[in-house]
């Protein structure tokens, strides 16, 4: 990982830019928000971050793209957002950015915490489809410049989750519409078309 520069005069750009890439070439959305989670990391330099995705099949959040964790806290982040007080919850819930929330490692260390949601909008309507959070270890406060890149990385994983969500309903509608092709309006039994 290169070293994470500091001062006002810190290009965001190239974190950017691989975001971009890392969405436009990826082939699902896990590999999309890795490269979103993994530019976040190199720029920001969290010790912790995971990217946390509302399942339209499945109740509450579910974690996507991790760094920093052991399998058995990526297990355990799932379980602990059915908690309203989790900060992932209520990024989602309340659909508001929280940055330098002060908490506890389960090892007893201080931490800091940043968690935005993810939200898309059409039609005036804003759905929140996830959470993003990054630690890192106490003190730590996120400057301006910091908060911008990173409210802008939940948007480009909110961009991956809204387009992984299209491609799924597009492919299910094609299935549907095979399907209607090759079934008897009347009797719903296949026709000699199949």
């Amino acid at each position: 990982m290169r070293p994470v520069p500091t001062g006002p005069s810190r290009d965001f750009s190239p974190a950017l830019i691989a975001a971009i890439h890392g969405i436009a070439e990826s082939r699902d959305l896990e590999t999309a928000l890795d490269a979103v989670l993994s530019s976040a990391v190199q720029t920001l330099g969290p010790t912790v971050a995971a990217v946390l995705v509302q399942d339209p099949d499945r109740p509450g959040l579910q974690p996507l793209a991790s760094f920093g964790f052991d399998d058995a806290a990526v297990s355990r982040l799932a379980d602990d957002t059915a908690d309203p007080a989790n900060p992932f919850a209520e990024a989602a819930v309340n659909r508001t950015a929280t940055f330098d929330r002060e908490a506890t490692m389960p090892d007893g260390s201080p931490f800091v915490g940043a968690y935005l949601p993810l939200t898309v909008s059409s039609g005036g309507v804003e759905l929140v489809v996830g959470a993003i959070g990054l630690g890192w270890p106490s003190p730590r406060t996120l400057e301006a410049p910091e908060r911008e890149i990173l409210t802008a990385l939940a948007s480009l994983a909110s961009v991956a989750v809204d387009r992984a969500r299209l491609a799924s309903t597009a492919a299910e509608r094609s299935d549907w519409f095979e399907r209607m092709a090759h079934t008897d309006a009347l009797t719903g039994l296949a026709n000699e078309r199949t």
